[in-house]
């Protein structure tokens, strides 16, 4: 496999959210990503493309073929890494995947790290596989060539000679990767029994291996495991076969740096779900595919009046009074991060209404693409709210009917509210008022004088009351008597100018 080419995936997932997820992940690292939606698909798919170099395959692939079923048939026409993805961790699952392939089982959504480490360990076993059956015909030709593989393979190999009728075996040969992987001085080991160099090989499961593959003459995979002795505490699987001499193969590789961080992975969700139940904050985790609520925290029991697992039985279309549909989309927003805080009503089990902000993001835990999402209820806000409102209503009807032209302008002379008095005496709509200064409806000198004035309120804060002209939008100009002062905010400073205007009597 040409190592500067660019590899192509075959990912079979049959969510697209996910999908879409994991082939952005692969094509940042340089892949080719081909997705394939169902185990049919896949299998149709293989067939297309003569150049796939690895699969990734989903397990549950929801109706028809499952992914054991199309991993089955693909395999069964080329031999290709084939590493199995799934949210499930039962060791029935997980065993039905070993008797398919050897390639690797990874858990969905764990991160992007073990993702690519995983992929390039089942590149490395392929290509070690590929290397270990160049050698077995290596060695039917020529021991030299045989031994230049054996030295250079990159997983470990070790050769062990058979004796007591095959109940222990001898080491005799071990590679560089071997040695470097368990630290081996070789001339130590060479000619040692297994039993007493690796004293934990019958626990471990692999001396029965040895023994039924030098009686059989098959091959056979031992399952990545955990190996634990004194000096000793790694993850490694093996494949044994029989040479045609009798001795007996080990090519093995060391998953620890990978099962360690899985582990990592495993205690980094452990400690979240602690915090999440604990967490004062009401919060839900709920599944965007079909809105139902995956975990709630002990705060949400207490808020909303169910039991955690009344909740976990529940919907959010039951708590939340939108439509069904329209809840959906706001989670596609939320998914696809166009949008993370929302207004709702939510119901409560005693039948009342609470009015809740809620801030929603995206996450991936214990093999699930979810929203976590945090609940405030702003009920009193909203009522502290329309009761301002009501008050402002009053105020802009108010100040609206007076016959007095009156005008409010901001920091920087702009018009922000003016009434219907002081439109009609400057002969424009408020509409075209708002937003302008003086100047840009009247450029005159009295305009400008009128600018002046208004300089003064806003560097020194006080009242003005003088007489003055106004030319309104006919042209017309005629005399007042303004009345205006500086308007100052919470900390005191000046903020606008607040005017009101009347017909001079002169």
């Amino acid at each position: 496999m040409c190592a500067d080419k660019q590899k192509k995936l075959l990912l079979v997932e049959d969510e697209p959210i996910i999908a879409m997820m994991q082939s952005r992940i692969l094509t940042n690292n340089n892949y080719h990503v081909v997705i394939a939606y169902s185990g049919e698909q896949a299998v149709e798919l293989f067939e297309d493309y003569n150049d796939i170099n690895l699969i990734l395959m989903d397990i549950d692939l929801g109706y028809g073929m499952d992914g054991t079923e199309a991993a089955k048939i693909i395999l069964e026409k080329q031999d290709i890494p084939l590493v199995f993805l799934s949210s499930h961790t039962e060791q029935e699952i997980v065993s039905k995947t070993e008797n398919i392939t050897s390639y690797g089982y990874i858990v969905k959504n764990t991160e992007e790290t073990v993702l690519l480490a995983s992929i390039n360990m089942a590149f490395k076993l392929f290509e070690s596989r590929l290397k270990e059956k160049e050698k077995e015909k290596a060695l039917e030709l020529s021991e030299n060539r045989y031994f230049s593989l054996f030295d250079n393979i990159s997983s470990g190999v070790a050769i062990y000679k058979v004796i007591d009728d095959g109940n222990d075996f001898i080491f005799h040969d071990l590679n560089k990767a071997s040695i470097e992987i368990e630290g081996f001085i070789k001339e130590e080991i060479i000619g040692k029994s297994v039993l007493t160099v690796r004293s934990d090989i019958i626990r471990f499961g692999l001396l029965d291996v040895f023994k039924r593959v030098w009686k059989t003459g098959k091959p056979e995979y031992f399952p990545l495991k955990v190996y634990k002795e004194q000096n000793l505490d790694k993850y490694f699987d093996n494949y044994v076969y029989k040479l045609p001499s009798g001795e007996i193969v080990a090519v093995y590789n060391d998953y620890t740096e990978q099962k360690t961080m899985e582990e990592k992975i495993q205690q980094s969700e452990d400690n979240f779900f602690d915090l999440f139940l604990n967490h004062a904050a009401v919060k839900l985790l709920i599944d965007p595919e079909d809105g139902s609520i995956y975990s709630a925290n002990y705060a949400a029991e207490r808020f909303y009046g169910w039991t955690r697992e009344q909740l976990c039985q529940m919907n959010i279309s039951d708590i939340n009074i939108k439509q069904k549909n329209n809840v959906q989309g706001e989670m596609t927003k939320a998914t696809d991060e166009q949008k993370n805080i929302f207004r709702f009503k939510h119901a409560i089990a005693n039948g009342k209404i609470k009015d809740v902000v809620v801030l929603s993001n995206e996450i991936f835990i214990r093999g699930k693409h979810l929203l976590y999402s945090i609940v405030q209820d702003i009920s009193n806000e909203i009522h502290a709210i329309m009761a301002v409102e009501g008050n402002i209503e009053f105020f802009n009807k108010l100040f609206d009917t007076i016959s007095v032209a009156v005008y409010y302008k901001d920091i920087n002379g702009r018009y922000v509210h003016v009434n219907n008095a002081y439109a009609k005496m400057m002969g424009y709509d408020k509409e075209q008022m708002i937003g302008k200064t003086l100047l840009e409806l009247d450029n005159s000198k009295h305009s400008l004088f009128n600018l002046e004035k208004d300089l003064e309120l806003f560097k020194n804060k006080g009242v003005q009351v003088y007489s003055t002209k106004y030319t309104s939008k006919s042209g017309i100009t005629s005399d007042f008597v303004v009345h205006k002062a500086s308007v100052l905010d919470s900390n005191n400073q000046i903020c606008g100018i607040i005017g009101m205007i009347f017909k001079s009597k002169i």
